[in-house]
């Protein structure tokens, strides 16, 4: 079996933007053999990471943090209540991490293939997709000691692939994205759910547009909320023009969103994207993968 090993870079940098003194990159070994991780740092100069222990197809999640001017990081938190309900297969399964400015740690996730077969053994055939869909959620508990007991967000939709995201506003509004299939709907939606009280509850899930764009169901959907309030959505179209990437944006909790950009691509296959977006004092910025980058 190949030794697989995670890195993460301690500081963030935005492609094609040059810095006449930019901030040095370091690069660290994911702590306890831990692999595919996600570092936040927060307004304190924490640095938060998640990352995934297991096999690829059913593993666990773990969490560290490490505070500003340390070395060491604490002792690892798992995230995932029940075991093996993770999964880690290349860039599109993985979990998503946000931070509120109070610092809860909220954490993201697609059921394991493991975990699915196993409902699916238990629960019988004659059982609908919606209930074999688990997009998994959990929170810091208040004492920062554990992880609050795992909870499925979704109710109606089913066909879950790449993987959803997660944004906590300057509010501490939570909002949960994803794409799948609905009932009723050839095309694949984008839907949000979020929570006002800080992750104990979430409303039903919602579609943030009604166009039928399509969803590439093996890319990711990636989300954001900017230092103003702003959530942005990027994910890939699949119209029968091509798989675009379009990417959505609401100036406030309870505003329609709308597509603010589109980048046309005509290719008629999944090309498994990943998104990122960043942010400084001037611009936010995204970032995806196309016809030769």
């Amino acid at each position: 079996m190949k030794n697989w090993t995670g890195f993460f870079a301690a500081s963030c940098l935005c492609a094609n933007v040059l810095f006449a003194a930019g901030p040095k990159v370091i690069f660290e070994k994911t702590p306890y053999g831990g692999i595919q991780p996600q570092a936040m740092v927060d307004s304190t100069g924490t640095l938060h990471l998640l990352y995934y222990k297991g096999l690829p197809r059913e593993g666990d999640l773990f969490y560290v943090a490490r505070a500003k001017g340390q070395k060491s990081f604490s002792a690892p938190l798992k995230v995932n209540n029940i075991k093996g309900s993770a999964c880690c297969i290349g860039a599109i399964f993985r979990a998503r991490m946000a931070i509120s400015q109070d610092g809860i740690v909220h954490v993201l996730w697609n059921g394991s293939f493991g975990f699915v077969k196993k409902q699916w053994e238990k629960k019988g055939k004659q059982r609908t997709p919606e209930e074999f869909t688990y997009l998994f959620y959990t929170r810091l508990a208040d004492d920062g000691k554990s992880f609050k007991a795992q909870i499925n967000l979704n109710r109606n939709t089913y066909g879950l692939d790449g993987n959803g995201s997660i944004t906590v506003d300057r509010n501490g509004v939570v909002r949960v994205f994803w794409h799948a299939n609905l009932k009723g709907r050839s095309d694949r939606m984008a839907f949000m759910v979020q929570s006002t009280n800080k992750g104990r509850s979430f409303s039903e899930e919602a579609p943030i547009t009604r166009s039928p764009t399509g969803a590439c169901e093996c890319c990711t959907l990636e989300a954001f909320t900017s230092s103003t309030g702003k959530t942005f959505v990027a994910y890939r179209t699949a119209e029968t023009t091509g798989r675009d990437v379009v990417i959505f944006s609401s100036g406030t909790r309870n505003s329609p969103f709308k597509e603010v950009h589109r980048h046309q691509w005509k290719v008629f296959t999944c090309p498994a994207s990943t998104f990122a977006f960043a942010e400084d004092t001037r611009k936010i910025y995204a970032a995806w993968e196309t016809k030769g980058h």
